[in-house]
């Protein structure tokens, strides 16, 4: 599940469900997914082996309206809706690029975002694109959109290499546009790429590559994409009191 709310607490305002007694359906096999390619070259008397991830994946399932919705990113990026009582699918929509963000549902809407830069809007009725914009030195294939207040906020990463999934990272952008046409609002610049955003009244507080968290008046980002002092704060996790530690990963409390 991605988010599940603007604060990203992953907690559905629903009841608990009892323990699963049995399966209720199984959909046909929608898609192939290979992971890793093969490899193999000779030198020097010596045969290597080995395998390059091919950057195939697929996103975790979100569900509204009896709908379920999830994107598949291989060569090409789809985003599918299936029925949730008879697993049928009920549209697939095709982007000629590499691929989509996992999707975010606000009202009739579903947000993505793609590899080749391009911000989206679908209808969740017909799967038809609503609008969709592009900044082609950009992906936003990577976090999840947010939706709040009417604006959907889209955490990118400059393209360094479009033809290449695994390439390094570039620098990272927030981008805000107006849900319901895509116009523009503000471009936040950052040093490292961005995580998904999660929005609490009016600030935003999103990471980046580059070891910082992010905590931004969302209504007073200015629309070059600066800051200053008065509109955005900087925490290094050193500054940050960690709860629970394993060998290389760590959670924070701020």
């Amino acid at each position: 599940m991605q988010g599940v709310n603007p604060e990203r607490t992953r907690v559905y305002n629903t009841p608990a469900m009892d323990e699963p007694k049995s399966v209720l359906w199984q959909s046909e096999k929608l898609f192939y997914l290979k992971e890793a390619s093969s490899y193999s070259m000779s030198g020097g008397g010596f045969t290597f082996f080995g395998w390059t991830p091919t950057g195939y994946t697929f996103s975790n399932p979100i569900m509204a309206d009896g709908v379920v919705y999830f994107t598949l990113s291989l060569d090409d990026a789809f985003l599918f809706s299936l029925d949730s009582t008879t697993s049928k699918s009920k549209n697939k929509l095709k982007l000629k690029a590499s691929r989509f963000s996992p999707p975010t549902i606000a009202g009739d809407l579903l947000f993505v975002g793609s590899g080749d830069g391009s911000l989206m809007a679908v209808n969740r009725a017909d799967n038809k694109t609503k609008w969709a914009i592009s900044k082609k030195e950009y992906r936003f294939d990577v976090a999840s959109p947010v939706v709040v207040d009417g604006i959907a906020y889209f955490a990118g990463e400059k393209n360094t290499n479009p033809n290449n999934i695994n390439a390094a990272r570039g620098d990272g952008v927030v981008a805000a546009v107006e849900a319901l046409t895509g116009d523009g609002r503000w471009i936040f610049p950052l040093k490292g790429f961005a995580t998904s955003a999660a929005i609490t009244g009016d600030t935003m507080i999103f990471g980046d590559e580059d070891s910082h968290v992010f905590g931004v008046n969302r209504r007073r980002v200015p629309k070059s994409g600066h800051s200053n002092a008065t509109e955005i704060h900087c925490l290094r996790q050193s500054r940050a009191r960690m709860l629970f530690s394993p060998t290389r990963v760590g959670i924070y409390t701020l």
